[in-house]
């Protein structure tokens, strides 16, 4: 009878993994977050720390969704990377 993994489970690996990677943890959570404050209902880009923004995107809420999505994502691959056995950093150099 072929028994299963015995080795360190999932979040065992992630945790591992963490300490070397924590500025990414921080960046893609940060990104995400900082998407999520775009989507809110107030008005950032009427502010003057954020008048530079209203010139390269055509709208708040775009910018919050790309953030947002794009934070997700890297998260996303930091818990595939840090859950695999065998480390894929394709996932999070195509996310860069």
């Amino acid at each position: 009878m072929q028994q299963g993994y015995q080795g360190p489970g999932m979040w065992v690996r992630i945790q591992h993994r963490f300490g070397p990677r924590m500025m990414e943890w921080f960046m893609a959570l940060h990104m995400g977050l900082f998407g999520w404050v775009l989507l809110l209902p107030s008005q950032t880009f009427n502010q003057p720390a954020f008048m530079g923004f209203n010139e390269i995107m055509p709208s708040e809420d775009a910018l919050g969704w790309v953030m947002f999505i794009v934070g997700c994502l890297r998260i996303l691959g930091l818990v595939i990377n840090g859950s695999r056995k065998k480390v894929t950093p394709q996932i999070i150099a195509s996310l860069r």
